[in-house]
Formats: structure tokens, sequence, C-alpha cells
């Protein structure tokens, strides 16, 4: 029976006249008998609930689809202002260890540190370190002398002050003077890792704590090589003869020496160094510019032209590029050797 209503009903809904099935919503057809529009009338109750139901259901989801559009918005917008406090935080960093690398400059003069700097960078690349390991050495490089404004002047000019085990506990109290003071600065406590390892040695026989291997940050074990080598060059030793007395000896890994020995023979021309922004038309690199993630933007010998510029101020936008650059003072003989031309 209930059938018979529902194929009635469905019957008049369907007609040939749509205009006489809307209007039919309210009654029963008139062809049905009591009982069945007593069925009827129940049936169009649960049809009418339904209805409610399925509008409701129509508005909820119709909320839901615009909270989720402002949650998305709204998330975009914290993503921008993570990226906006990221760069200020990064930025800071950066002055924070110009600062201090100026001070240094200033109390102890400049040292060997942009040699020390250009060596590490060169064998961390080699060894296919990361971006942020190798920023983490750049930067260490820079500051490595930092445990040096602990030491009394009247020992601070000995040769091999930093990592030499002639003087009693200094090959550790220096690496973690330097240490303490950079771990005080926001963001820089990878590089207060690396400083504080640099007394560790190879075979386990340095300290603090006496790593020895791969238990030593790579950073810390290219580093502490290439001061090693810088200070038997300045004891007036020839690259092979250094590197020859470094190899006798268990403290040092065979990889970096390996490494230092290709990039160590390279004699060092005479360079200046200044901020990547301050590059000029007219100026040659003396050093290829890289980016922070590694890749390689304008080789040495580039002769920089306005178009150069262009092209860094775009790469910038994808990414951090290195702060400093070297480039060849002018009149210099290596100016006119093999200038690169790159666009």
């Amino acid at each position: 029976m209930k059938n018979d209503v529902q194929g009635k009903f469905h019957e008049g809904k369907t007609g040939a006249d749509p205009q006489k099935a809307r209007s039919l919503g309210a009654d029963p057809p008139s062809s049905l008998t009591d009982r069945e529009r007593g069925e009827w009338r129940h049936l169009k109750e649960g049809y009418d609930v339904l209805a409610l139901h399925m509008k409701q259901l129509h508005r909820l989801l119709e909320n839901a689809f615009e909270q989720n559009r402002l949650l998305v918005a709204e998330r975009k917008t914290l993503w921008t202002r993570i990226r906006m406090l990221q760069i200020k935080r990064r930025d800071s960093r950066e002055r924070n260890a110009d600062l201090l690398v100026h001070l240094l400059q200033l109390v102890l003069g400049d040292g060997d540190v942009r040699t020390v700097e250009r060596l590490s960078v060169s064998i961390a690349r080699d060894m296919g370190l990361g971006a942020q390991e190798i920023w983490r050495l750049q930067q260490a490089a820079r500051l490595h002398r930092m445990g040096l404004l602990y030491v009394p002047d009247a020992q601070r000019q000995r040769k091999g002050l930093c990592f030499s085990a002639t003087l009693d506990k200094t090959l550790v109290q220096v690496p973690l003077a330097s240490a303490h003071m950079v771990e005080a600065l926001d963001g820089m406590a990878g590089v207060a890792a690396v400083l504080k390892q640099l007394g560790e040695r190879y075979d386990g026989s340095g300290g603090p704590e006496g790593l020895k291997g791969k238990g030593i940050l790579p950073e810390s074990r290219i580093l502490a090589a290439v001061l090693a080598y810088q200070d038997l060059r300045s004891e007036g030793l020839g690259a092979s003869e250094a590197l020859g007395l470094l190899g006798g000896q268990a403290g040092w890994d065979p990889q970096v020496l390996g490494d230092l020995m290709h990039h160590g023979e390279v004699p060092v021309e005479a360079f200046i160094r200044i901020r990547i922004w301050d590059l000029a038309p007219g100026m040659v690199l003396a050093t290829p510019v890289h980016a922070r993630a590694g890749a390689m933007l304008l080789p040495a010998g580039t002769c920089i032209t306005a178009h150069h510029l262009e092209q860094l101020l775009a790469y910038s936008g994808a990414g951090p590029l290195e702060e400093m650059v070297s480039v060849y003072p002018r009149g210099s003989g290596s100016l006119e050797e093999g200038l690169t031309e790159t666009t």
C-alpha cells in the first residue's frame, strides 16, 4: 500500500505540467482514499523534515568552506610574518657577527683570518657539507680568535697560542672561551659548538671532551686543521713541508688534509674583501661568488658589469648570498689575467 501511495505521489509530482506539479506539494492528490491520504501526509512530513535537514546541512557546509578559506588565508599571513621575522633575525645575527669581527680586527689585527676562511670553505664544499654547515664554519673561521681576548697581551703574540699544547691548557681554554662568548648571541649556538670542539683531535688526544674521529663536528675538523696549517706557514714552512708535518701526526682528519693539500698549494693573491652590495662595474672578482646554498653564481675573474649586479639582486630574492666577496685591487697584475666575460 505504501509503495502505491509513493507511486501516486511521485506520479503527481512528475506530471507533464511543472507548474501543476509544484502546486501539488501542499495537498494530496484527490484520487487517493482517506487511508492513502493519511499515509501521504505522513510521507510528506518525512520529506519536509529531510528537506529541512538538507538545507541545514548545506548551510553548515557553506560555513565550513568559508571557515577553511579564512584559515588558509590566515595561515598564509602567518607564514609571511614568520618569514619576515626569520629574515630580521638572520640580519641581526649577521650584524652581530660583523661587529665581533670588527672588534677582533681592532684588538688583534687582521691576521690570517681571510685565508683561513677561504681554505675552510673550499674544503667544506669539497667534502659536501650543506649550506648551514658551511655558514657555521665560515662564522667560526671569522670568530675563532674571540677567546684570545681573555689572554694577557704578553702571551697573545706567541705563535701557535690557540692550538699548541706547549702552553699549559691553552689547547682547551681558548676554544672554550671563544665558544662561551659566541653562544650568548642569538642564533649562534651552532657556531659556538664548532668553536668548542676546535681543541678536539682526530685520534682522541684533544679536549675538552676527548672526542675522536667522526664524533667531532666536520666543521671543527676542517677549521682546526686549517688553523694548524696556517700556523706552520706563518713560521716560514712551505705548503708541502707544512702538509707533510701535519700528515705525520694522528690528530688531523686525513680527508681534510687531502683536500688541504689541493687548496693549500694555491698561492693566495692579494685581494680586497668587500660587501657583496658594494660591488661596482669594472671590479674583477678574485674568488667566485656563491649563494649560501652553495651554488656558484659568478666565477673568479669575472669583470663586474651592471648586468651582473642585476643578476645578483635577482638571485638574492630566491635565497641569501655570501655577504663578503673578494676583488682584485685596481692596478693589480691579476686584473689583466684571464678576465671572464659572463652574462
